[in-house]
């Protein structure tokens, strides 16, 4: 079985309600969180999966719940721009996510 590569790169993270001296502490929680859970979903990612190329300007997530600790708040940041990334590259066409105004934007 072959797998398919994913590359995900998130050029800017906009989060409001944050505290900015956390912003390296909950990036590497996102990242850490996004291969976790791709890695998890690797299995669907094969070469008969029919995956979307494609690029986004903006992904709007569902609400975030804010807990102040920066891995927490990382990890649940990753898991919503996950389900909207997931979404949207198996997708039969490119779906724009429910917009959200507390939501994470990637």
């Amino acid at each position: 079985m072959s797998t398919t590569t994913l590359y995900v790169h998130i050029d800017e993270l906009v989060l409001h309600g944050f505290d900015a001296g956390h912003r390296h502490g909950i990036g590497d929680a996102v990242q850490a969180e996004l291969q976790r859970r791709f890695a998890e979903q690797s299995a669907m990612f094969t070469q008969n999966t029919p995956l979307k190329a494609a690029s986004f300007d903006r992904i709007d997530t569902a609400p975030v719940t804010l807990s102040k600790h920066a891995q927490r708040d990382g990890r649940a940041i990753g898991a919503a721009v996950h389900q909207s990334l997931s979404s949207c590259i198996t997708a039969p066409t490119v779906a724009t996510p429910a917009a959200s105004p507390h939501g994470a934007r990637a």
